[in-house]
């Protein structure tokens, strides 16, 4: 059970680490979506410039405009940092 859960505390951690990276780079990202011909050939550009997986880039892609603010930034910083303190407490 422990595993499981720890598995899914990843993955999220990995996804919002990905967004913050988006928002880092918000600019770029967005320009990504501009100039792609279709929502998959935006994800797969945002796939290269981030470095992040195609699912991680997908959810970058799903976020609200208003979510890629400072303000938001923070928001997912203390979230990433408490999955890390869950995570160590099922260590």
């Amino acid at each position: 059970m422990h595993s499981q859960r720890r598995e899914s505390l990843e993955a999220s951690a990995r996804i919002l680490r990905a967004i913050l990276r988006g928002i880092d780079h918000r600019e770029e990202v967005f320009a990504c979506i501009k100039d792609a011909p279709s929502t998959d050939a935006a994800a797969v550009a945002v796939h290269k410039l981030l470095g992040v997986s195609e699912d991680e880039a997908r959810a970058i892609l799903d976020m609200q405009v208003r979510r890629f603010s400072d303000a938001e930034r923070e928001k997912f910083t203390a979230h990433i940092a408490l999955l890390h303190a869950e995570l160590d407490s099922l260590r």
